[in-house]
């Protein structure tokens, strides 16, 4: 599954208008890590898709939370507004596959 993305969250990693790849495989033989770019369900926003970094991973009995913030602080809505995320918010990693620029 394709999305484009919305927002400048993730600059310069991948800007706003570019495609990226929404991959659930990965996810069987390799656990979510810090650094990995994923796609969340927007806890404030329902049907809304996130694009994020995981900058921290926290188990305990409850379960396995995240903390994901966008690679453009001064833009982006992340857990520093909505707090950690648990693992059923998150829809797998994120591969860019289509960057969109400007021609000058």
């Amino acid at each position: 599954m394709y999305f484009r993305v919305q927002e400048k969250s993730m600059e310069p990693a991948c800007g706003e208008g570019d495609f990226v790849l929404l991959d659930r495989i990965s996810l069987l033989w390799r656990p979510l890590q810090e650094l990995d770019v994923v796609l969340v369900e927007d806890p404030e926003s329902a049907g809304r898709v996130l694009l994020k970094r995981i900058s921290s991973v926290k188990k305990d009995e409850r379960g396995t939370a995240y903390w994901v913030e966008g690679d453009n602080k001064g833009v982006s809505r992340d857990s520093r507004h909505f707090g950690r995320i648990g693992r059923a918010r998150v829809l797998g990693r994120a591969r860019i596959v289509r960057r969109v620029r400007a021609v000058v």
